[in-house]
């Protein structure tokens, strides 16, 4: 998994952390729910998969300056007070 973690930042790191759990809960609920075991690799392994999946799309959503459009949107402030 240290190669997944390779060149990716802080939020990218929070964002691996955020699917491996979610995937864990998903595999709780299966087994509790449906009675069905799943291997711990495969939960892993389909975590790093849909992060990864998320990570290429995010690339690809970059703006023209440089910018995602979630950093974007955490760059917006609230205009000016227009007199009303």
């Amino acid at each position: 998994m240290s190669t997944v973690m390779a060149g990716v930042g802080k939020w990218d790191n929070l964002g691996l952390f955020a699917s491996i759990c979610w995937n864990i809960w998903k595999a709780r609920n299966e087994r509790v729910f449906q009675g069905s075991r799943q291997q711990e690799e495969r939960i892993c392994s389909r975590a790093v998969a849909e992060f990864n999946e998320y990570y290429q799309a995010s690339m690809e959503m970059r703006t023209t300056n440089g910018t995602s459009q979630a950093e974007a949107a955490l760059a917006w402030q609230l205009p000016p007070h227009w007199g009303y």
